[in-house]
């Protein structure tokens, strides 16, 4: 008889187990996806790549080669929530050789917000007209192993929405999750599962001409600034 009892309560206790298997599994199921959606958007890394990028584009100095920092601005809290960048530099920077003025804006933050809004989008909100079709750059960097590593950037030029006498800003842009700089197509794709993405605008405001022999101060500037990143920025990753 006692037999009988413990079977039937083993029986029992079998069934009652695997009634509740279809929620364990749902559990299991739901707690994988939301784990999977915390690494593809960053949710889990946000503040410790918050801190690493404070402290790589603090280090980033105002000095270097011919140029010299002669003002900098911060983003609008508006500017930030779009970019949803964790942090950003946005500098103008002197030649002290040509005295050719470039632009610097660096930001760093979630792949995903920041794999938008190239300045394509941006200046055209601002009443610029796009001069031509965007072009890529291809900017070629000696490495310290004497190795050149080739950086991708696009560029274009708009004219001013007030007055077209005035000069235009020529911007060139690329993005970079590892120290080498491209423009992909669809850069959300390109970088899924990057812990951190960084989006470099360099401009200046050209008149037009293309009679001049020399070198282009937005491409100067590429040329002098991709080394101090690599150095300041990425080596500290």
């Amino acid at each position: 008889m006692l037999a009988q009892d413990d079977s039937a309560q083993r029986t029992t206790s079998v069934t009652s187990f695997m009634k509740i298997i279809p929620a364990i599994v749902a559990i299991i199921l739901i707690s994988a996806s939301g784990f999977v959606h915390g690494m593809w958007t960053g949710r889990w890394r946000a503040s410790e790549v918050a801190m690493k990028a404070t402290s790589s584009l603090n280090a980033i100095p105002e000095q270097f080669g011919d140029w010299l920092m002669v003002g900098e601005s911060v983003l609008s809290d508006e500017e930030k929530k779009v970019a949803e960048s964790a942090e950003s530099i946005s500098r103008r920077y002197r030649n002290q050789r040509s005295g050719d003025i470039a632009s610097v804006l660096l930001m760093v933050g979630k792949p995903g917000p920041l794999s938008v809004h190239p300045p394509t989008a941006c200046y055209a909100a601002l009443g610029y007209q796009q001069i031509g079709t965007a072009s890529i750059y291809v900017c070629e960097i000696p490495g310290s192993d004497g190795i050149s590593r080739r950086h991708l950037f696009q560029k274009t030029q708009f004219m001013s929405p007030k007055n077209s006498e005035l000069a235009h800003p020529q911007v060139y842009w690329g993005w970079s999750s590892d120290g080498t700089w491209s423009c992909p197509d669809n850069p959300r794709l390109a970088f899924v599962g990057a812990s951190q993405l960084f989006k470099l605008y360099v401009a200046y405001d050209s008149d037009g001409s293309s009679k001049s022999k020399r070198q282009n101060p937005a491409e100067c500037m590429l040329n002098e600034l991709l080394p101090v990143l690599s150095e300041f920025v990425f080596a500290q990753k």
